[in-house]
């Protein structure tokens, strides 16, 4: 990620035209990496914790 980073802030000879390109894959990462660690737990135990209904069965059969 901070290899990107000079790119990204348009440091450097021929950074200007893979400028926007390195903007998007830093925000990729970031983005996937704050729902990966945050938002897929959280749902997780949200819907871990839900009961569902138990059907019950007839036992006369």
């Amino acid at each position: 990620m901070l290899g990107m980073l000079p790119t990204a802030l348009g440091w450097g000879q021929g950074a200007a035209p893979e400028q926007g390109l390195a903007v998007v894959i830093l925000g990729g990462i970031f983005w996937s990496a704050l729902l990966s660690t945050n938002l897929i737990p959280a749902l997780y135990l949200y819907f871990r914790n839900k009961k569902t209904p138990v059907i019950e069965a007839d036992p006369a059969g």
